[in-house]
């Protein structure tokens, strides 16, 4: 009982001292908030790996000092490293170590955004070391991200937000992350979880029409329950069909549903016996998983056809991936004919026989296709 007093105490507590007691919630922008904030995780990793290496006080507020080393790097890793080639990759042992690019321009454009500031390269003037993505300004190669990939542990950021609310006070708006946090990302910890809350203000120099002025860490002193375990170990973030606690198995990204960047996104390796961190452990499609259902093998939906494996109606008309491949239709276009019906409705009207003879099939056929 006491431990339940004291729990709900620190959490009042933590509240009183952000000031938001008189806050109501900003629904409005909340959505607008968390998708600006949701790139930040590998910098948060960073700031919480150093934090937690210092054994912090519970309950202390930390402030972080969002100086222009601070703010650059906070934009440096916001970069999507998954749209980029890596420049370099080295391979030792188990492991692969690939290497990212990130440019002054990139850094300008991301910093104004988050912060309302234009950042550059140069204003980075420390190593930021989290274990699992690191960036660095070198004198030779310039500023990069370093990305380990290693059988045994992969990608796994160890940091798993689970809940994040905004709420309004005056001007300002407080976004509250609440994470659980694990060196290992092996395992989600029995207790260590941290508060990130950061307070932003509008601004018309932000595409997102906000930029963080404050940033507050805490570390809280509460159990996990059963409940919140079972509901993070099943919920899949990044839509891969790994939920989060196979993800932290396997050592896959959770936030990236193809973690060595081959195209082929991590489940269907998985299903399939193959490697998800080690780009070159492809095989020519030999395997039959079909993740959605449409009658498509995953591979040639990947390699083959450019459809989402991941969803049986890639155009959203109606029919599935595998009926407009297998009927000829544009499975790229939700009205092939552009007769301003959708290829489903078409299916099923009394104009889909016209359709089917002027594509020259026979009267079986397109009495079949009208069946299905």
């Amino acid at each position: 009982m006491k431990k339940v007093y004291l729990m709900f105490l620190t959490v009042i507590l933590l509240l009183i001292g952000m000031g938001s007691n008189s806050a109501f919630a900003a629904e409005k922008y909340e959505e607008k908030i968390t998708a600006m904030l949701e790139n930040l995780y590998r910098f948060e990793y960073g700031i919480l790996y150093d934090i937690e290496q210092s054994d912090p006080e519970v309950g202390k507020e930390i402030k972080i000092k969002l100086d222009k080393d601070t703010m650059a790097k906070a934009s440096a890793l916001y970069t999507d490293i998954y749209t980029k080639k890596p420049f370099n990759t080295e391979k030792n042992d188990n492991s692969l170590i690939l290497k990212y690019k990130i440019g002054s321009k990139e850094i300008k454009k991301i910093s104004k955004n988050l912060f309302g500031k234009s950042l550059k390269v140069s204003d980075i003037k420390s190593d930021m070391i989290c274990g699992y993505t690191d960036l660095y300004n070198d004198a030779k190669e310039g500023c990069f991200i370093q990305r380990y990939l290693n059988q045994n542990r992969g990608d796994a950021t160890g940091i798993y937000p689970y809940i994040t609310d905004v709420t309004q006070k005056g001007k300002k708006y407080i976004a509250n992350k609440l994470c659980f946090f694990t060196v290992s990302g092996k395992e989600i910890p029995d207790e260590v979880r941290y508060l990130i809350s950061y307070t932003l203000k509008k601004s018309s120099k932000s595409k997102n029409g906000f930029v963080i002025s404050d940033m507050i860490v805490v570390k809280l002193d509460l159990d996990i329950t059963d409940a919140e375990r079972y509901v993070l170990m099943l919920s899949d973030v990044d839509g891969d069909v790994l939920p989060i606690g196979l993800e932290m198995s396997y050592g896959t990204d959770p936030f990236y549903p193809d973690t060595d960047q081959d195209t082929i996104y991590d489940y269907i390796e998985v299903y399939n016996g193959k490697n998800p961190l080690d780009p070159y452990d492809v095989d020519g499609g030999d395997t039959d998983s079909d993740i959605d259902w449409d009658g498509l093998k995953d591979y040639d939906e990947i390699l083959v056809y450019g459809t989402d494996p991941m969803k049986s109606d890639t155009d959203d008309d109606g029919l599935s991936d595998g009926m407009e491949i297998k009927y000829k239709f544009d499975h790229f276009n939700m009205d092939s004919d552009n007769n301003g019906v959708k290829d489903g409705d078409d299916s099923i009207r009394p104009t889909y026989v016209f359709h089917a003879r002027k594509l020259g099939w026979k009267f079986d056929e397109y009495l079949q296709a009208a069946g299905e």
